[in-house]
């Protein structure tokens, strides 16, 4: 029904698979508890208005992780706002590459300039609980976003700091010592501003 409330226009701006996924996140279900047992979900008043603030939001061209206010990323959701970029598919390749290019090296630390939500640095914390990760961002959105992250996941070997990343490196290296590795990793916004009108609305 929440999808009828709308114009023919509108529903046809919906993908399927965004329907899909507010109607898991409001019956708080899993994709094969959705496609097997739909018709067991009760509908109550509050989960029918909730729906259609969803539908209507993507309706509108707002990417899915803003509307859920968290997106799915490797093993872990993390939360998002429109404060920070919504992690990507090869976002994620990053994070395989870099556990690739690092597995076999001992006594090392990461360091990212540009955290954004913090998935970055909190999956690689996650994978190499033995090493540390320093991660700094200019943004207070994305700090806050990156902290929720963290106290989400529970881990401890993550740092955040908000500022210039070149100006805190700095004093970083001055106080880090030749005594380890440094892994440095940055996944900054790549997309020039002459291409922006050419791109999908969401």
């Amino acid at each position: 029904q929440s999808v009828l409330l709308l114009s023919k226009n509108q529903a046809e701006s919906v993908s399927r698979f965004e329907v899909e996924s507010v109607f898991m996140d409001v019956f708080e279900c899993t994709k094969t508890e959705f496609l097997l047992g739909f018709r067991d979900f009760v509908m109550d008043a509050d989960k029918l208005s909730l729906l259609n603030r969803y539908v209507r939001e993507l309706s509108l061209n707002k990417p899915l992780g803003y509307v859920l206010g968290k997106v799915a990323f490797l093993d872990d959701v993390f939360v998002v706002s429109e404060g920070v970029l919504i992690p990507r598919p090869e976002t994620e390749e990053l994070v395989h590459l870099v556990t690739e290019t690092v597995k076999d090296m001992t006594n090392f630390v990461f360091v990212e300039c540009g955290f954004g939500s913090g998935c970055i640095a909190l999956s690689l914390g996650k994978r190499f609980p033995g090493s540390e990760v320093f991660a700094w961002d200019v943004s207070e959105d994305a700090y806050g976003v990156a902290l929720k992250n963290r106290e989400l996941l529970g881990l401890s070997n993550v740092t955040f700091y908000l500022g210039d990343f070149f100006e805190g490196f700095d004093k970083f290296l001055k106080a880090f010592g030749n005594d380890k590795q440094m892994v440095l990793v940055s996944n900054p916004p790549y997309i020039r501003t002459s291409y922006l009108n050419d791109l999908m609305p969401d």
